[in-house]
């Protein structure tokens, strides 16, 4: 616990209390990843009841860092807008985007870099890997969701662990 509690500046101090909010938001992100993993559909629904528990940890526990924190969710949408806007929709669907919107604003700067590096990292070893077994065709959608996920959790857990680990290469926006 204390290592998320590092990672995520934001989250109060009581471990009780970090724990209670970060169950909340694993059932959202759980039922986030089943759906997109079956029928490719992130549900409004779940984003803004996300959002909703997240602006109400920002203002309850510290609205000033929360708002860079909603800033670097910004960030993380318009950068996932931008791919959907560029291939017309056949690279990254809109849910993906609102999606970047909440979980952005949950790990904030860096932290959202270092996501997005793992999911893109995480979905195209396994589109590779699809392609080469024969079970997808490079034209076949593949749910971008569930890496979304599994590669905020990799980021919770051991965000600042890989930012440390790369600051030394050079990689500065780390």
């Amino acid at each position: 616990m204390d290592s998320i509690i590092d990672n995520v500046a934001w989250l109060p101090a009581s471990p009780a209390l970090s724990f209670s909010l970060i169950l909340v938001f694993l059932t959202v992100l759980l039922a986030i990843f089943v759906i997109d993993m079956e029928h490719q559909l992130i549900f409004d629904e779940f984003v803004f009841f996300g959002l909703l528990m997240l602006l109400s940890a920002f203002l309850v526990f510290d609205f000033k860092q929360g708002f860079n924190y909603l800033l670097a969710g910004f960030g993380g949408s318009l950068f996932l807008l931008a791919i959907n806007l560029i291939t017309r929709g056949r690279g990254m669907g809109l849910g993906d985007v609102k999606f970047a919107l909440l979980a952005g604003s949950f790990l904030g700067f860096p932290n959202v870099v270092i996501w997005f590096f793992l999911a893109f990292i995480l979905g195209g070893l396994l589109g590779i890997i699809l392609i080469i077994l024969g079970k997808a065709k490079l034209s076949q959608k593949i749910a971008f969701g569930p890496f979304l996920v599994i590669s905020f959790f990799l980021t919770l857990l051991f965000g600042q662990a890989i930012s440390a680990t790369i600051m030394p290469y050079g990689f500065w926006i780390f």
